[in-house]
Order: C-alpha cells, then sequence, then structure tokens
C-alpha cells in the first residue's frame, strides 16, 4: 500500500521573480560580446564554490573558439545566498560592489576601459590571422 504525502511546498515560491543574480548578469554581457563579435570572441563565465563552501567565485574570461583560448578579465565573489555585495578583482584593483547598479555601473567601466579595450582587439586579430 502506498503512502500518500502532501506537496508541502508554498505554491508561490516557484514563480517568477524579479531578481536578477550577477551570475546570470555575466552570462548575458558573454552572450552579448558573442553577439558583438559574431561569435569570434565569447564571454566565457566559470563558478565555483569556494573550499569553504561559504561564497561563490566568478572569473569573467574572454574565450577565442579559433584559438581554443581563454583570457582572464576579471573575478566576483558572492558571500553564500546573497547577491550584494560581491567582491571584485580586476587587474590589481579590489573592491566591493553594493547593489545590482552598482554591478552594472562597474561591468560597464571594466568593459569600457584601456585594458579591455587592447585585450579585445589584439584576441580579435589573433583569430582572425
Amino acid at each position: 500500500m502506498e503512502i500518500e504525502v502532501p506537496n508541502l511546498w508554498p505554491d508561490d515560491l516557484f514563480g517568477k521573480t524579479s531578481e536578477v543574480s550577477p551570475f546570470a548578469i555575466l552570462k548575458q554581457q558573454g552572450t552579448q560580446l558573442a553577439e558583438a563579435t559574431n561569435g569570434v570572441l565569447r564571454g566565457s563565465v566559470g563558478r565555483q564554490v569556494s573550499p569553504y563552501g561559504n561564497e561563490f567565485i566568478y572569473e569573467f574570461g574572454i574565450y577565442v573558439p579559433a584559438l581554443e583560448y581563454n583570457y582572464d578579465l576579471f573575478r566576483l565573489d558572492q558571500k553564500q545566498l546573497d547577491f550584494y555585495p560581491l567582491q571584485y578583482r580586476f587587474e590589481n584593483e579590489t573592491g566591493e560592489l553594493a547593489s545590482e547598479q552598482e554591478l552594472y555601473t562597474w561591468l560597464k567601466r571594466v568593459f569600457y576601459s584601456e585594458k579591455t579595450r587592447l585585450v579585445v582587439k589584439r584576441l580579435l586579430a589573433q583569430a582572425k590571422a
């Protein structure tokens, strides 16, 4: 005889949410890079759990399929399940991003930086050679 156990999860728990995770934002930026370069370059987003299991580590890179090469651009650390604040590392700079808007502003600054512009131009030249 099979025992029937009721579903005790709240019905409204699994609907749409207005929250966007930092990982989803990074993935979207990677997709936009691929679209802008017709797939010559792609944004790669690595995600791992820290050794102690208390944070997610996101590494954003620029992947060149023709060369099978990935250039690591920056890193974000997210404490447990709180989306913000995020800790960032880009070049020799570290800091904290307190909100989704700060993440967008920071990403734009990184993508517009001379370093990123140089990396993208050189990777495009290498891929098209």
